[in-house]
This record gives C-alpha cells, sequence and structure tokens, in this order.
C-alpha cells in the first residue's frame, strides 16, 4: 500500500499515464520535484513549456518518446532540470502552433527540503509474497519498486531489525546473494530485508540518471519510511558493488533512523577508481558496466527484472516507465568525459564521504576484477569520530560473501544495528554494555592474507588503524636490472626500455582455466622492462598503498604505462600482487591531496602536459592498496610495461601511436618504487602457498636471469616531421623523403643509430647517423619511383626504437626525364609534393547513446565473460582532449 501525501502536497495526485492517449486539447501531468518538474501524458511530438510562478516562460523543449516504443507506450514525457525551487509552476504542450491548457500548478524544492514526520508514518511497507513487488512513496510522489521479506515466526517476533539493500539492478524481485542474504541473515539470524530499486530501474518510477542527488534524497526517504514502520527496530544497510557503494550516498544524507553501514567492494570514485585508473579508459568492464546500465533502465528491458513482463501485469509498473525516454546516458557521459569533469566529482561517493557519522564497515578485495581496490582509501576522508571497522583481502568481487566476511558482517550489525551480543560473543560476556566496550576495543582494521579459492585466509592480522605501515620500504632501479637500497651511483645517462604497443588498441583481459583460476601468460620480451631484488633475509608484510616513481622518457608526446609488482618465489614463479597505471600526460599531482605514500593525479584537462622531445618527466605512478606478505628466499619484483593483461575484467584502450619508452635511473633520475612495510611478525605459514591456490594472484614462469645483469642502449632514437606525410607525384619521379631523428636520452654520448626508408612495409635504403643525446639530425633519402605502378603506396621512415609514416600517391605520367617513351604530353611540374596534413581526429560521442552488457554485483554475471568489447571502443580524440560537463 502505498500514501500519496507527497504528491498532494507537491500538487498533484499520482495518476496513470496510460489511463487515456493524450491529446492536445488536455493539459499534461506536472509533478514538482527536487529542482525538477517531471511532464508526463504528452502527445509524441509535442513542444512542452514551463510556466513560471508569475506566468513566464522559464523552458521549453520537445517531449520525449522512445525511438522503438512498445505497443503500449502511448505518450511522451519530458523533464525539466535544474529549475529554481518555488510554488506555481505550470506546463503546456503545443501541437501543430496550437498550445493546450495550462496544468495545475506545482510546487519545486530544494536539497534542503525534508517530508514532515507524518508522510513517512503514512507510509505501509508490507512483507511482499514471492514474486511480488511493493512500491514505497519517495518525497516527490515517485515510487520505488521494493522486495520485502521477514524471518519466520520460529526465529525472530516484531518489530525486526531491518537492513536495506539499494541498487540499480533488480533487487526488488532477485536478492543479491540469496545463500547468504536469505538463508543466513534473514531465516537464520532474524532480520528483516527491504530491497529497493534505485528511481528509473526495474519497476521503480522516474528517470535514470546516475545518482544524480533525487537518488541520494531517496534513500533518506527508505530509510525514514522503514524505521516508521511498526514491525522495524533498527536500520542497518548491506550490500556490495552498486549496493555496496549506494550506502555512502544515503548514510551521507544522515536519515535520522539509520543505524550502520556495511558496504562491500565499493567504488569510490568513479574516475580514478575504475573508469580512467591513471586516465586509460577501462574499456572492458567500465564501459560494459555503463552500457548495460543503460540497457536495463530502458522502458522495454529483458534484462534483470524482466519490466517487460510485469508492465502488463502491474499498473503501477507500467506507470513507472513513462519518464524512461529522459534517461540519461551514463556510457555516453563517461565516453564524453575522458578527463576528470564535473560528471564524476559531483556523483563519486568520494565527495560526500566526510558527512557520514553512522558506523561503517568496509570491505575491500585487493585484486578485485570488477572494481579494484581503491575503495580502501574512503577511510581517509571519514571524518576521525565516526566509527570504521575495515576487512580486507586477496581475492575478487565476491569477497563480501566470503566466510570471514560475512561473520564480520553478522558481528557489526548485531552490535550497532540489534543492539544485542552475537552468538559469536555470547559465550564471552553477561551483558551487551560488557561486550559492546570490548568489541569497540578490537583492533579495527582485519587482514586476510592469502584467501584460497574456497575463500578461506592461510592466516589474518589486525591493526589499530589504516594504512598499519610504520615504514616505507624503497627500492631504487638500478642500470642492471636489480632493485637495491640506494640509488644508483652512476652519473652517466643509464637507461632501460621497452616498446610501447598500441595494437591491439583493446589490450585483453585475463582468461580462465577449466578450475576458474587465472591464467597469467608471459609478455611479450620487448613490451616491457623489469627490475628484481635480492632474496629477502627475512619475511616482509606489505599493507597500503604504494608508488612508483619513474623519470620516463619517450620517443613519443604520450604514452600510457602501466606497472606491476609481482613477488618472485624459490620456486622460479612469480606470483601476482598488485597494479598501477598512469597515461603520461596526466602525470600533474594535487600537493594537497597526495600522501607520503599515494599520490593523487589531478586529471583536468588543463593539467596535462606533453613529454619532452628529448630529456625525461618525473612521475609517480600509484600501486593501488594491496596486502602481501613477501617471505624469506622470495624476490621482489616491479614491471613497466604495457597496458592490460594481469586483470580478469580490466583492459584499456590506450593511446594509438607506438613509441620506444626510456626509464631512466641514475644519480641524477633516481627512479625508485615506495612500498607500505609494516614491522613486526605475522603467525603466517612459514612456507609458500602453492601457485594457482591463492584466489586472484596467478603465477607464471619469471626468469631472473634475463633481467638481471643486462646493458642499456647508447641511445634511443625517435623520429618525427615526416616529409612528405601526404604527398603526390608522377610515377618516375624522384622523390625527397625526409625526417627529423633525434636521441632523446639526453646528456648521453653520440651513438649510432641504423635509419631505413620503408615502401610498403619493405625497406628500400638504409643510412647510418651518430648523433649526441638531446640532439637531433635531419635525414633525407632520395626515392626512385621508377620501378612502381600507379597507386597509393605506404612511406616510413623508422630507426630500431620509432617510426612515423605517411602516404605516397603515385599517378601514370611521363616525366621530362629523357626517356624515348615522349607522348607529346606536358610534363609535370619537377619535384612537385603536396605535403598537407590533416589531424585526423574525431568528435565526441553522443550523450545520449547506449549501449549492451550486464554489470557486477553479487557474483560475476555471465555476460561478462563475454569481453569481445568491439562495441565498447570509444574512438575519440587522442590530442586536445576539451574538459566537458554532461549537463
Amino acid at each position: 500500500m502505498q500514501s500519496v501525501g507527497a504528491a498532494s502536497l507537491l500538487g498533484t495526485g499520482v495518476t496513470s499515464a496510460w489511463a487515456q492517449t493524450p491529446t492536445v486539447d488536455s493539459a499534461p501531468t506536472a509533478r514538482g520535484s527536487v529542482n525538477q518538474v517531471m511532464v508526463t501524458e504528452v502527445v509524441p511530438g509535442a513542444t512542452v513549456t514551463l510556466y513560471g510562478p508569475g506566468g513566464e516562460v522559464v523552458d521549453e523543449a520537445q517531449a520525449r518518446y522512445p525511438d522503438d516504443p512498445l505497443e503500449w507506450f502511448d505518450a511522451a514525457s519530458y523533464v525539466f532540470r535544474s529549475v529554481d525551487p518555488g510554488e506555481g509552476y505550470q506546463v503546456t504542450q503545443t501541437v501543430d502552433g496550437q498550445e493546450s491548457p495550462r496544468s495545475e500548478a506545482v510546487e519545486v524544492f530544494n536539497e534542503d527540503y525534508v517530508p514532515p514526520q507524518s508522510f513517512y508514518d503514512d507510509q505501509d511497507i508490507g512483507e511482499t509474497a514471492e514474486g511480488e513487488i511493493g512500491y514505497i512513496e519517495m518525497r516527490d510522489g515517485t515510487t520505488l519498486a521494493h522486495q520485502t521479506v521477514f524471518p519466520p515466526e520460529s526465529v525472530a517476533e516484531p518489530p525486526y531489525s531491518t537492513l536495506f539493500i539499494y541498487s540499480g539492478y533488480a533487487p526488488s524481485v532477485d536478492l543479491p546473494g540469496s545463500e547468504v542474504i536469505v538463508d543466513q541473515i534473514v531465516e537464520e539470524k532474524g532480520y528483516a530485508i527491504v530491497a529497493v530499486n534505485i528511481r528509473g530501474t526495474q519497476c521503480s518510477g522516474g528517470k535514470f540518471d546516475f545518482f544524480e542527488p533525487l537518488q541520494v534524497l531517496d534513500g533518506y526517504d527508505i530509510v525514514e519510511a522503514i524505521g516508521a514502520q511498526d514491525w522495524a527496530d533498527g536500520v542497518g544497510m548491506v550490500g556490495g558493488s552498486y549496493s555496496g557503494y549506494s550506502q555512502f550516498y544515503v548514510a551521507a544524507a544522515q536519515p535520522p533512523s539509520l543505524d550502520a553501514i556495511s558496504p562491500g567492494m565499493p567504488d569510490g570514485d568513479f574516475y580514478r577508481d575504475v573508469g580512467y585508473p591513471g586516465g586509460l579508459f577501462n574499456t572492458t568492464f567500465a564501459a560494459l558496466w555503463a552500457g548495460s546500465r543503460d540497457e536495463s533502465a530502458r522502458h522495454d528491458t529483458d534484462g534483470r527484472g524482466d519490466t517487460t513482463t510485469r508492465v502488463h501485469e502491474d499498473p503501477t509498473c507500467m506507470d513507472n516507465q513513462s519518464l524512461r525516454p529522459n534517461n540519461k546516458s551514463t556510457l555516453a557521459r563517461m565516453q564524453n568525459n575522458p578527463t576528470n569533469t564535473a560528471f564524476y566529482r559531483e556523483r563519486s561517493p568520494w565527495a560526500l564521504i566526510d558527512q557520514i557519522e553512522v558506523p561503517v564497515l568496509l570491505n575491500v578485495s585487493w585484486q578485485d576484477e570488477q572494481v579494484g581496490s581503491r575503495g580502501a582509501r574512503m577511510q581517509e576522508k571519514i571524518p576521525d569520530d565516526t566509527r570504521v571497522r575495515f576487512i580486507a583481502g586477496n581475492g575478487d568481487h565476491n569477497i563480501y560473501l566470503a566466510p570471514p566476511v560475512v561473520e564480520e558482517l553478522l558481528r557489526f550489525n548485531s552490535y550497532h544495528v540489534r543492539e544485542e551480543i552475537p552468538e559469536a560473543d555470547a559465550d564471552d560476556f553477561d551483558s551487551f554494555e560488557e561486550a559492546f566496550a570490548a568489541f569497540m576495543d578490537e583492533d579495527p582494521v582485519r587482514i586476510l592474507g592469502e584467501m584460497d579459492q574456497e575463500q578461506e585466509p592461510r592466516f589474518e592480522t589486525t591493526h589499530a588503524d589504516w594504512p598499519p605501515a610504520d615504514e616505507t620500504w624503497e627500492l631504487y632501479l638500478q642500470p642492471d636490472g636489480t632493485l637495491a637500497d640506494e640509488p644508483p651511483e652512476t652519473s652517466e645517462s643509464a637507461v632501460s626500455t621497452y616498446r610501447f604497443r598500441s595494437e591491439p588498441t583493446l589490450t585483453q583481459p585475463l582468461a580462465r582455466d577449466d578450475q576458474d583460476r587465472l591464467v597469467w601468460t608471459p609478455d611479450d620480451d620487448e613490451a616491457y622492462t623489469a627490475f628484481v631484488s635480492e632474496e629477502l633475509t627475512e619475511d616482509r608484510l606489505l599493507l597500503g598503498s604504494g608508488f612508483v616513481e619513474l623519470w620516463l622518457g619517450s620517443t613519443a608526446a604520450d604514452t600510457d604505462l602501466q606497472v606491476t609488482l609481482s613477488e618472485v618465489r624459490p620456486d622460479g614463479t612469480e606470483m601476482y600482487v598488485q597494479n598501477g597505471w598512469l597515461r603520461a600526460s596526466h602525470r600533474q599531482e594535487d600537493e594537497d591531496l597526495s600522501l607520503e605514500r599515494r599520490p593523487w593525479h589531478t586529471h583536468r584537462a588543463a593539467d596535462q602536459q606533453p613529454l619532452p622531445e628529448t630529456g625525461f618527466a618525473n612521475m609517480r605512478l600509484e600501486l593501488h592498496p594491496f596486502g602481501h606478505l613477501f617471505r624469506e628466499g622470495s624476490r621482489l619484483k616491479i614491471a613497466v610495461d604495457n597496458p592490460g593483461g594481469t586483470r580478469a575484467l580490466w583492459g584499456f584502450e590506450v593511446l594509438g601511436e607506438e613509441a620506444t619508452n626510456v626509464v631512466a635511473h641514475n644519480a641524477a633520475m633516481p627512479s625508485k618504487i615506495a612500498l607500505p612495510l609494516v614491522s613486526g611478525e605475522t603467525d603466517a605459514p612459514a612456507d609458500h602457498p602453492d601457485c594457482g591456490t591463492v584466489r586472484n594472484q596467478p603465477c607464471r614462469p619469471v626468469d631472473v636471469a634475463a633481467i638481471t645483469g643486462r646493458e642499456g642502449p647508447a641511445g634511443v632514437f625517435g623520429v618525427a616531421d615526416l616529409d612528405p606525410t601526404s604527398g603526390e607525384a608522377t610515377a618516375g619521379e624522384v622523390v625527397e623523403v625526409g625526417a627529423t631523428v633525434r636521441n632523446v636520452v639526453e646528456g648521453a654520448e653520440a651513438a649510432d643509430a641504423s635509419v631505413e626508408l620503408l615502401v610498403d612495409e619493405e625497406v628500400t635504403q638504409t643510412t647510418d647517423v651518430s648523433i649526441a643525446g638531446g640532439e637531433s639530425q635531419t635525414v633525407t633519402f632520395e626515392l626512385e619511383t621508377g620501378d612502381l605502378e600507379s597507386g597509393e603506396y605506404s612511406h616510413a621512415i623508422q630507426t630500431g626504437d620509432d617510426e612515423v609514416a605517411g602516404t605516397l600517391t603515385l599517378s601514370a605520367g611521363s616525366p621530362d626525364d629523357g626517356d624515348d617513351d615522349d607522348d607529346g604530353a606536358s610534363d609535370p611540374d619537377d619535384g612537385a609534393v603536396d605535403d598537407s596534413t590533416g589531424d585526423g581526429s574525431g568528435g565526441d560521442g553522443d550523450d545520449e547513446g547506449s549501449a549492451d552488457g550486464d554489470g557486477p554485483g553479487f557474483g560475476v554475471p555471465a555476460a561478462l565473460a563475454s569481453l569481445g568489447g568491439a562495441g565498447y571502443l570509444v574512438k575519440r580524440r587522442l590530442g586536445g582532449e576539451q574538459e566537458t560537463s554532461d549537463e
């Protein structure tokens, strides 16, 4: 049952958009909301006009209607956004110059408005029958679909401690992680569950606009409506992934009835954490997830919740689809915002964390293949007087359902929501006060070490703070491929190089074997450079964030970087630990937000800067939060390589220009790695875990001898300024082709390079040059075209480190070269070549775009197993990106 109190307050009742086909003779239906006016029952193709409290025209637009509507979708709609608060707004519709009567007047509220307590008291939320859904009304009259489950009478009697799940999947019809949520939390522990679909998803009303303020205020209203029920006694929030980070928004709104939240596997910063780690578009997971959210929020979705079927059985569900043509595309906005714009800053939970006052149980997996581990840093911004417990470990996106995490979840909610001693502590205390005091005195940080495939840890550690590291362990990259405690002594320009590859543009994520274990394949020897420490003489526990500081040069103006931390074990294998990423042009840091071991890059368009043509730029790449025990006898390895190839679901759209990247490591430019070292011993087993047994930390063979003992190149030679880039000539002419060759290793002594001219990828001429570091030389070839037929040819000049290419079009003809084949035609101008160029840049994506797929939740969806991803490749400009807002 639902109340219409809010709708009445806002100036209109809840009426069906499908009662009759609208005509211009009748006024559309208007509903006031928070800084919005929602208009339904509009003739498709009509223009809707919003009139202000004084009768003035505030805005007008064409009503929105699906491109391919189902047969029951017979009316258009529109949502006016950013409307100033006030009473007396009205709307009309106009068709072929005929304007309808004005609607009833409605009131628009600001974000500070809170309904009276009577609005929540009048709500009647009951248990839903299996397969059925109910509705809870929001402050603007919108109704959200919910599923409410009560415990068996044999387990508990009302009032029940209640846990609230909130996401954009279909929790109103399909409880996530039912083996835990239903079997343990409801049927064994006696909690009630209320699972609600976010506005604009499944059968919930409204339009979908990813975590606009209305979705936050809806969470507030749901908590207060639950808290007003006679059967409810205490309200907490549970859930992982989507239903994990949604808890941050609701808690930040500070609904009085909320007692605690327990977010698992959260995404705290939609740009840095998942969408664009280090500035690289995560085009296999993030794009797939965003596109699938767009699809599942459509009016005709056959995705989670089977909305298309339900609308024929449920008039409220059908009515709630009316605003769906006004959905904002999450995928298109990601595509249109490749830098850290207002779209991310205003919607990321990070912006609201400092407003949370209720106790928090945070859960993170270091190798989470969907949202990563940067959610661990949310603790940095939670107020000091807010109680935070943190449980984390290695593993995947399902760690929230791991037995040790569920144990912690039940204890936390028993103390903070139910306010009773949990079963795990019942034998140790005589009163709740005594037990709660002991619980509050426990170390709030619990780390699960070496979780196996069954999600059981081999050992655990607890700590008073996060991060617990009390020392920064620094290791310096050495010219011979080793890592050492001190910077290199050499003052020479000692460097290591590797080849940055742009193909495939979509770097492929990892596969799994027949036992569902990740398969980590060896890297191309030319596509990385690596450094390995000496064998450790003692165990070293690392917990927290770290960074890799590089002095980087390149033959390109920009490049994409990945650093990979691994443990080289005595058995000749290396075990994956963690990654970091960075687009070199995004290296600018925010000094106020950067910490000792955690750089914070601005990722603003205005802060981007190219790499120098010669010499090196300094930059730090964040190693995302991790925990790992490096055992005695092992070595630590850090690789600088091409993005991709280490995560089960993460792949990146990388820059299109291939390059040779150069890492300097000498006394003047000491590249290094900084790691979070925790002192003290652990109770971990002395032996290394078998390869393949540690969840989401795959192994592969490693050859230490091939990494160490190497010598760097004498010079690295970039090529630029190809002339002509795009030219035309007559077959038989001699065409001069030239380019600038530079030694990018500034300060190095003169070194020799072989420079080659290629035509259609075949080497036709070669010349040798000697160039000192930081200097350049123009190299010119005379291309004989007498043996070439007319047509288009590729031509290029390359060194062993770089290449520039262009096209040359030869037309048939006979130049004045003294041959006997004169046909009387006039000769073309000798040597005339068109060297005009184009920028090759493409436009931005469509803000209203959408894409197919499925997203994360409790359990990895089967749809994510198919990651061709072609539909999600974003063809945006690789240079000159503009910082834009989605509005």
